[in-house]
């Protein structure tokens, strides 16, 4: 999945202690996620939270659903943000406008 960008909260963010042994979920199962949601909801870009369950290091709970993501945590988010619209704008190219709003001026 070309747009899965895997961030997280350095561990010196998080008080060190019990999260000096965190792990990141790997990333095939994170892509698997964001694909499966992508499927579900028919939104392209989201943002999910996920934290390892404490009692089994094998499983992952996702907190959150963001259907308007902040970027600010992804590099150069601004190239990455219109290589997307510009690819979502190619695969359009059918000239369906349902998803545009039109706009009275009265």
């Amino acid at each position: 999945m070309r747009y899965v960008v895997v961030t997280h909260k350095e561990k010196s963010d998080c008080g060190g202690g019990a999260f000096d042994r965190v792990e990141m979920p790997p990333v095939d199962f994170v892509e698997e996620v964001a694909k499966a949601m992508k499927e579900e909801t028919g939104i392209s870009l989201l943002n999910f939270d996920v934290i390892m369950d404490a009692r089994d290091a094998n499983r992952y709970l996702i907190i959150d659903i963001n259907y308007f993501p902040g970027y600010e945590k992804i590099p150069n988010y601004e190239s990455v943000l219109i290589e997307f619209l510009l690819n979502a704008m190619e695969e359009n190219k059918s000239g369906d406008v349902s998803m545009v709003r039109e706009h009275d001026d009265d």
